[in-house]
């Protein structure tokens, strides 16, 4: 999902979205200015909206396995 994404879902602007969200609106504004959200919020915002956003799971990056 992209902040743009988020801001529409919560009415269209950051404070809104801060709000819904309970962060703040400068955290919104820094996702808008650096074009992405962290995947571990949009994992968290993918619950609260029951899956109505959806997180890029492609950003997941795979753990490595430990060799034993």
């Amino acid at each position: 999902m992209t902040p743009k994404d988020i801001i529409d879902f919560f009415g269209g602007n950051q404070a809104e979205a801060a709000r819904q969200l309970n962060c703040t609106r400068a955290i919104v504004s820094y996702w808008e200015k650096q074009g992405c959200v962290p995947v571990s919020t949009q994992l968290k915002i993918e619950v609260a909206t029951r899956g109505k956003l959806k997180a890029d799971k492609s950003l997941i990056r795979k753990i490595p396995r430990v060799k034993k």
